[in-house]
C-alpha cells in the first residue's frame, strides 16, 4: 500500500543561508515467487542539494514522495517506482525523482536510475541500483541511498546477492 505525499513548510524567521537536500523515495521491491527469474529490491531515491540565501519570511515548502509499494507474499513481478520529492521556493517547484521499482526478470537491466534533470539544484546524484542475484529464484534487498555520490558501487549503495539491503 502506498502512502500519500507529506507536506512540510518552513518559514525563515530571520535572514539565513539554508542548505536543502531533497531526496526521492525508494522503489518497491520485486518478487520471484514461483517464477524462474531473479528479483531485485527497489532502487534508492535520487537526491539533490540547493544552497539558498533566504530573507526573513521567505518560505520553503517540501512535498515528500512516498516509497514504492513492495510485493506481497505469493505474487511475482516488478514494482512501482518511489515518488518524487519537491521543494517550492519563490513560487517555483523543483523536484528529484524516486527510485525505480525492483525488477523480476531472467536478466534484470540493473542500470542506475535517474537523477534530477532540474538545473536549479547545485548538486544532483542519481538513484542507484540494487544488486543482482547470481541465479534464478533468488532475490536481493533494496539499494541504500548514494549519499556520498559514488555512483552506486558495492561498498556504498548496492545490495549484494541474497542480502537484506544496501547502504
Amino acid at each position: 500500500r502506498q502512502c500519500r505525499p507529506h507536506l512540510v513548510r518552513d518559514a525563515a524567521p530571520f535572514a539565513r543561508i539554508a542548505a536543502n537536500r531533497v531526496m526521492g523515495a525508494g522503489g518497491g521491491g520485486a518478487s520471484s515467487y514461483a517464477d524462474p527469474v531473479k528479483a531485485t529490491g527497489g532502487y534508492s531515491g535520487s537526491w539533490a542539494l540547493k544552497v539558498l540565501r533566504m530573507a526573513a519570511g521567505e518560505t520553503l515548502t517540501f512535498s515528500i514522495g512516498s516509497g514504492g509499494a513492495g510485493k506481497t507474499a505469493g505474487s511475482a513481478g516488478a514494482r512501482p517506482a518511489g515518488g518524487a520529492t519537491s521543494v517550492t521556493y519563490a513560487r517555483a517547484a523543483h523536484s528529484t525523482p524516486g527510485g525505480p521499482g525492483g525488477e523480476a526478470a531472467a536478466t534484470p537491466t540493473n542500470a542506475n536510475g535517474p537523477a534530477s534533470s532540474d538545473s536549479w539544484f547545485d548538486v544532483k546524484v542519481a538513484s542507484v541500483k540494487p544488486g543482482v542475484p547470481p541465479s534464478v529464484n533468488q532475490a536481493t534487498g533494496g539499494a541504500g541511498v548514494d549519499i556520498l555520490g559514488q555512483g552506486g558501487n558495492a561498498t556504498t549503495s548496492d545490495s549484494s546477492a541474497s542480502s537484506g539491503g544496501g547502504g
